[in-house]
């Protein structure tokens, strides 16, 4: 079979494994089979591109850990308004969902499709990494009583710069969903469902419909998840820990230890050795400056300096004006232009 051959059925091969993955998770979720949690179970969230898939997977690597990663099929068995990116179900979904969505259905729905994996190995902790969870903390409150989080920030630029590229390159590809981008899910669902839940959050509402591009729509869902976390940071107290993207990278052994101690897993000698050497120091951190509309910029910007981020906002008539050279700039090219006639 030549390379195209594979490239072809590849859409094909993921849209039945999506399907069977499914159709497993409803089996499971419909349980009514109860598991306990020997140790309330731990959520890495974030913004996406903001570093969580590295994190889980050193994670994951830790012998007291049963990991996993971006469990959908999990989630829209347990509730299909978790369906974001409409992957299994076209029925109505939200990004932010909370505790008042979170019913004792849901509960045991969650214990019967989780608990299960945290039961299987009762003295690992079980932690789960799905970012847009970042939208969802009290309804995981609700339904994982205890349940504690991790939340990893990365430079929004960064972030917003990746989003773009992701959703450009758009190369994860269902059968059966022409209209499916990698980022924003079929037919752009994730995004219409973003934008109308931060809205309704009080998250820029006016600027939100009218925003199209990529990496200005990827700065939105930044600036909606930090918000969204910084608003239940109260409530969750010292079941919040909170790092930074450039600390992991730049010193892993002491950010996997505060984690580690937050987790009460153990800062294991050869896990943490393993785990430094699988992180490249290099790794992008490119920064620099994205356009938003002006209220965005502000608040971006804002946030960018609590968390001392290198990248900017500007608004289009900074961007205008970075572009275009002033009267006297104008006057010296002109004359420099005389000079050498």
């Amino acid at each position: 079979m030549t390379f195209a051959s594979k490239e072809a059925l590849l859409p094909i091969a993921r849209a039945a494994r999506l399907r069977l993955r499914y159709q497993w998770s409803k089996r499971r979720a419909g349980s009514s089979r109860h598991f306990r949690f020997q140790t309330p179970p731990v959520f890495v969230i974030g913004c996406g591109r903001s570093g969580t898939t590295i994190l889980g997977e050193l994670l994951k690597a830790h012998p007291n850990v049963s990991y996993l990663f971006e469990p959908y099929h999990f989630w829209t068995a347990v509730d299909s308004r978790t369906d974001m990116l409409h992957l299994y179900e076209q029925s109505a979904a939200a990004c932010a969902l909370s505790a008042d969505d979170a019913t004792p259905r849901i509960a045991q729905r969650f214990n019967a499709a989780f608990g299960r994996v945290a039961a299987a190995t009762p003295s690992r902790v079980l932690v789960e990494k799905t970012p847009i969870n970042s939208l969802r903390i009290s309804y995981l409150d609700a339904i994982a009583p205890s349940c504690r989080f991790i939340h990893i920030v990365r430079d929004g630029v960064d972030v917003a710069r990746s989003i773009e590229r992701l959703a450009t390159t758009n190369e994860y590809r269902i059968a059966g969903k022409p209209k499916f981008n990698q980022w924003w899910g079929d037919d752009d669902v994730k995004w219409r469902l973003l934008a109308r839940d931060g809205a309704s959050l009080g998250h820029h509402p006016f600027e939100a419909p009218h925003l199209t591009d990529h990496d200005v729509r990827g700065a939105y869902e930044w600036l909606v998840s930090l918000h969204e976390v910084n608003r239940f940071r109260n409530m969750l107290d010292d079941r919040l820990l909170e790092i930074r993207y450039t600390d992991l990278i730049s010193s892993p052994r002491e950010t996997l230890d505060t984690i580690a101690s937050f987790m009460r897993i153990g800062a294991l000698r050869d896990w943490l050795n393993a785990s430094v050497n699988r992180i490249d120091a290099n790794r992008s951190m490119k920064s620099g400056a994205i356009t938003l509309p002006s209220a965005m910029a502000d608040d971006f910007n804002e946030l960018q300096s609590q968390y001392n981020f290198r990248g900017v906002a500007i608004t289009d008539s900074e961007e205008t004006r970075q572009r275009v050279p002033s009267p006297r700039q104008r006057d010296g090219v002109r004359e420099e232009e005389s000079a050498g006639q």
